[in-house]
Formats: structure tokens, C-alpha cells, sequence
């Protein structure tokens, strides 16, 4: 986990974690969204609509800010975007450009914080 010592199977089992608020390190949702939205390539994964809500911790309860960079498929959360990512059902892989960016920033950015 990138709050915690836990470890995953999965990257998006490891978001999936964090954004149900149970992670020990004190990382939440909102933590993930607002770095999603900081990322210099935001604009690849977030709707430019939606991100200074993501940047304010609003609530995303019923919006779809976060897409898939390589066909464009939009998700609620980021969890469901990396599940999306793993499962292959587009050509996107979690190691390509944009979305290795955003798996390092998540990382870094988080002990930025």
C-alpha cells in the first residue's frame, strides 16, 4: 500500500483500500482524488470539469471524473479505473505512459503530503 505496510495482489485492490478510508497510514479517498487532480498530466485522467472539485475534496458520489487515457472510458473511482486498466479490456496497460505517471505520482505525491 502506498499509506501502509498491507500488500496486494493487485494495484487496484490497493486503491480499492485506500479509498474505503480503512487504511491505518490515514490516506483517504479524497487524499487519492486530490492527488489524481494535482498530477502535471491531469488533463489525461480527469474531467476538466470535475477537478477543482477532485482539488477541493468534494464528493464524487454520483460523477464520473477519472477516464481511461487509452479508449476513454469513464469511472467513478479510481479503484474501478485500474481495474479497468488490469483487465485488459482496452489497450492501456498499468506500465504505459500516461498511467505509469500517475501510479508514481500517486505514490510520491502521497508522502509529499
Amino acid at each position: 500500500c502506498i499509506g501502509c505496510d498491507r500488500y496486494f495482489t493487485t494495484y487496484h485492490g490497493m486503491i480499492l483500500h485506500v479509498e474505503s478510508n480503512t487504511c491505518s497510514s490515514g490516506i483517504r479517498l479524497v487524499d487519492l482524488n486530490r492527488l489524481a487532480a494535482q498530477l502535471y498530466q491531469w488533463h489525461w485522467f480527469v474531467d476538466p470539469l470535475l477537478r477543482m472539485d477532485l482539488l477541493n475534496g468534494c464528493n464524487m458520489r454520483h460523477e464520473l471524473p477519472f477516464k481511461c487515457s487509452g479508449c476513454g472510458c469513464w469511472f467513478r473511482k479510481l479503484s474501478s479505473l485500474f481495474n479497468h486498466i488490469s483487465s485488459r479490456r482496452c489497450d492501456t496497460d498499468i506500465d504505459d505512459y500516461p498511467v505509469k505517471k500517475l501510479t508514481h505520482w500517486l505514490e510520491v505525491g502521497y508522502y509529499r503530503s
